[in-house]
């Protein structure tokens, strides 16, 4: 136990190591709001579940013991016998049986709109799933870029003090003027506050990528986020417009909308319909305890109920017209869903292709921009070319990695907001995708 506890002390901690569908599955499995909303979905589940029962009748076993008193002067028959027809205690065990038999529909209506809250619940944890990737890979994405453009900084700083030592050297020499060596540690040091700034905000955002996957602040993080190259082309973007309606878990909530606000004015409009119950009850009723069970103690009755509503002062007009206005409302709030969803694929699309133009573009340069740089700092030792020549070249170097990183989470960001748009599971996409690698 020691050992171990020593040994856990002196060795170094192995850092978590996550591609894109790495952080997807410590998203999922970890997340604790997702976990939350699981546990509604499931209980809207049980919820459907407990509707059917209105479809069965309700059978209740009762006890009771009653002790009264009450006015002779009301309850008396005059003669030489009586008959007392209200004891002073009763004693009654029953067995009592309802079944409705018709409310205006109000049952399957019920039934309807649990069973629509069902789906919206499972609609909803997928749709609230996507978000959660969403938000989550993309701020992993961030804090990737921003940590290698802190590495670009770090090395462009290394390769700044590395020429301003060369540049003091060759002043020695005579070969580099006073302004030369000022301008070179001027260079050098303009990154010192810059990196000081990404490692402050690299700090805050990793702290909270790992609370969204559930890692402790403790615990290192690596991240591998390699950019989807492919599809090389997508088709045109109305094949998937049409496909987004079938997919998007937003959308389908927004159609079991519809379907129950059509139950709810069913529902609504039942309670102004005739309605017919049937209530047995069976048992045994008696004065004395020990007469309770005896024959001459049974007690049964069958009633079969019809109500029907007459006058409700308007009731039903004002909540015929408030139902359909309720419907109206979400048919309307699904049409402009609908437009909005072919407005966010067409976005999507176009973003997502010239995402890829630009990552791919800019490593082309980043890597001819490497070269040069390689090329200008052996010219410079040979004294080819000058000071200036060289740092301009560091510049375009280091904004050709900035623009990498930054074209890279953008990319990868297109990437995820285009699965979303088209309705397209990111989780399951990665997994696939990871699989395939």
């Amino acid at each position: 136990m020691f050992l171990w506890i020593f040994l856990s002390l002196i060795l170094p901690v192995e850092a978590v190591q996550l591609d894109l569908a790495g952080v997807a599955n410590y998203a999922v499995k970890n997340n604790i709001a997702f976990q939350a909303q699981k546990n509604v979905s499931q209980a809207l589940q049980e919820d459907f579940k407990s509707a059917r029962s209105n479809f069965f009748p309700s059978i209740d076993a009762n006890l009771s013991y009653t002790k009264q008193k009450t006015s002779s002067a009301v309850f008396s028959f005059p003669g030489p016998s009586s008959f007392d027809f209200n004891p002073e205690q009763i004693y009654s065990a029953s067995l009592d049986l309802t079944q409705p038999i018709y409310l205006g529909g109000q049952i399957r209506s019920a039934y309807k709109i649990a069973k629509s809250s069902a789906f919206i619940g499972q609609y909803q944890l997928q749709h609230n799933k996507q978000i959660m990737l969403q938000n989550i890979l993309k701020l992993a994405a961030k804090v990737q870029s921003l940590k290698k453009l802190k590495s670009a900084m770090i090395q462009t700083q290394k390769s700044q003090l590395d020429f301003l030592n060369l540049t003091k050297k060759r002043s020695r020499k005579g070969a580099s003027y006073s302004f030369e060596v000022s301008q070179a540690k001027a260079e050098y040091l303009s990154y010192v506050a810059s990196i000081e700034s990404l490692t402050t905000q690299i700090a805050k955002l990793e702290s909270q990528l790992k609370v969204e996957l559930g890692l402790s602040s403790e615990e290192p993080l690596t991240l591998k986020l390699s950019p989807p190259l492919n599809p090389e082309s997508l088709p045109e973007v109305k094949a998937f417009q049409e496909k987004a309606l079938e997919m998007r878990p937003d959308f389908k909530i927004s159609e079991q909308m519809v379907k129950q606000a059509k139950n709810n004015k069913d529902l609504m409009m039942g309670s102004h319909k005739p309605s017919l119950n049937f209530v047995a009850s069976y048992g045994y009723q008696a004065d004395e305890e020990d007469r309770l069970g005896e024959d001459e103690s049974l007690n049964h009755s069958y009633t079969l109920a019809l109500s029907v509503p007459l006058f409700s002062g308007l009731s039903s007009v004002y909540d015929r017209r408030s139902s359909v206005l309720s419907l109206n409302a979400k048919e309307k709030e699904t049409r402009y869903l609908k437009q909005k969803i072919f407005n966010e694929v067409k976005s999507a699309h176009k973003e997502y292709l010239s995402a890829k133009k630009r990552y791919v573009s800019t490593a082309q340069w980043q890597r001819e921009a490497q070269k040069a740089l390689k090329q200008a700092n052996k010219e410079y030792k040979l004294g080819v070319i000058n000071n200036s020549q060289v740092l301009q070249i560091q510049r375009s170097w280091n904004q050709a990695s900035q623009n990498l990183a930054s074209e890279e989470e953008a990319f990868i960001a297109s990437f995820v907001d285009w699965n979303v748009a088209i309705g397209e599971d990111l989780h399951q996409v990665l997994t696939e995708k990871q699989a395939v690698q």
